[in-house]
């Protein structure tokens, strides 16, 4: 027994809703042989991360390299190498092979768990090296809700501003363009099995609505399938200095001035029904005060950049030492049903010391 390379498999859902909170969902699998001719064969789909800890040792006793080349090309170790490269196809309503021979039925076995992964076991599969192959895996039912999500990107000190070139300037201005809430379907997974990460195929009463991405959820949590901008949502910002403090403050063995700042963000919903609407907003700096029933916290560099990247000014300045010694990264957010036709208003304030 060995580990070896070349057979691996693509999972991709389709999911239908029905506007009423109930989502059909169809799982496949898309089987890539590159390895050696399978003959009735078992096969397990495994969703998980496998640990291979001596993937780039060789096995003295092995006269073949091949054997030890154990996922030289995975060393990311990702769940699935190219289970995000765009390979989504429909799900068929036939499984056999390419050139439509020697595939008879392909027994598909109720997933169960080994440890820390889940594993589908399919008994008889028949494919040639260089062949592929669709099976349709299992057929669920999860329930959903539609939820709004807008993330309001933060602009660099007004110091650094200042000392931009033009081109810079129109660019930075581009990035801070009025944000797009987006559009979310908000999945409560079963007891029965995870959900892998891989391509989604959104279905709204049989028509198609978008591709999205699935990312591992465990059994009974919930997961987000973005859709698509949500463009009957109206979304404006506001920035404004409401007090500047020469100083001299003393922090440590330097003098500094402070810079109080105010913003607000303004939502009109277009739609003819009502959204919850989930905002985030970041701002360099120490927050003071949030309204409407929001939160706020104080985030690190680690914090700040986790799910997203950093923006595209971020490099245009070397960041002095201090500033993360002083200040850092205030987080805002707020949860709010919004009539149609409604408007609200969303209030933050934060600071910032300056040498």
């Amino acid at each position: 027994m060995y580990v070896q390379q070349g057979l691996r498999w693509i999972p991709a859902y389709r999911l239908d809703i029905d506007g009423a909170g109930k989502a059909k969902v169809q799982f496949e699998a898309t089987l890539v042989n590159d390895l050696i001719d399978l003959d009735r064969t078992a096969v397990n789909l495994v969703v998980g991360v496998p640990k291979f800890e001596f993937e780039n040792l060789l096995d003295p006793i092995s006269l073949q390299s091949e054997m030890a080349q154990v996922a030289a090309s995975s060393r990311d170790r990702l769940e699935f190498r190219n289970a995000l490269s765009n390979s989504l196809r429909t799900q068929s309503a036939m499984v056999q092979a390419p050139d439509g021979g020697g595939q008879g039925a392909i027994e598909v076995g109720d997933g169960s768990a080994a440890e820390d992964l889940f594993v589908f076991p399919l008994r008889d599969v028949t494919l040639k090296k260089g062949e592929r192959l669709v099976v349709p895996i299992a057929t669920f039912e999860l329930a959903y809700r539609d939820v709004y999500k807008l993330d309001v990107p933060f602009a660099p000190p007004m110091e650094v501003r200042q000392g931009l070139q033009t081109e810079r300037m129109v660019d930075l201005a581009k990035q801070l363009a009025a944000p797009k809430a987006r559009h979310v379907l908000r999945l409560k997974n079963g007891p029965d099995a995870p959900l892998t990460t891989a391509p989604v195929l959104v279905f709204a009463g049989g028509r198609v609505l978008a591709q999205s991405r699935m990312t591992y959820t465990s059994k009974g949590r919930e997961v987000d399938v973005e859709i698509n901008p949500a463009i009957d949502l109206r979304v404006e910002t506001e920035d404004h200095e409401t007090r500047r403090d020469p100083g001299p403050i003393r922090l440590g063995d330097d003098n500094f001035g402070r810079v109080d700042v105010a913003g607000s963000i303004t939502v009109w919903n277009g739609k003819p029904v009502p959204v919850v609407l989930e905002v985030t907003r970041k701002s360099l700096g120490l927050g003071d005060e949030v309204g409407q029933d929001g939160q706020k916290r104080q985030l690190d560099l680690l914090q700040a950049w986790h799910g997203g990247s950093q923006p595209g000014w971020w490099q245009w300045w070397s960041w002095p030492h201090w500033w993360f010694q002083h200040n850092g990264f205030a987080e805002f957010r707020w949860t709010v049903t919004l009539p149609s036709g409604g408007t609200t208003k969303l209030d933050a304030a934060w600071h910032y010391f300056w040498r």
